[in-house]
């Protein structure tokens, strides 16, 4: 069993770097962070409280935000969004300030 994350490195908001994907993780940097050029980039950002706020592309590109809550256990990461009737669980792969890995 991998030991458990700094769940206090997560708060912030974080943007999709795809082009870091490998296989079934997903890899997010700090939207401060210098990323190269793309069409689209979703992201996320955690609250201390608790709370969530996504960006995801809409059917015109518009950027459609959601809202839900999020909670750490060990190394898994649950995220609830508001507008779905399951949540979402990863494993947390990588937690730095510069970069926060999942696992599908």
């Amino acid at each position: 069993m991998n030991a458990p994350i700094n769940a206090a490195l997560l708060p912030g908001k974080w943007l999709r770097t795809p082009e870091e994907d490998a296989g079934d993780t997903l890899v997010y940097r700090p939207a401060s962070h210098p990323l190269p050029p793309a069409r689209w980039r979703d992201g996320v950002e955690f609250h201390p409280d608790g709370t969530m706020s996504g960006l995801k592309p809409g059917r015109t590109d518009i950027a459609q935000q959601r809202a839900g809550r999020w909670c750490t256990s060990a190394d898994t990461l649950v995220l609830h969004w508001a507008d779905a009737n399951t949540d979402e669980k990863y494993r947390i792969v990588e937690a730095t300030p510069d970069r926060l890995v999942l696992s599908r």
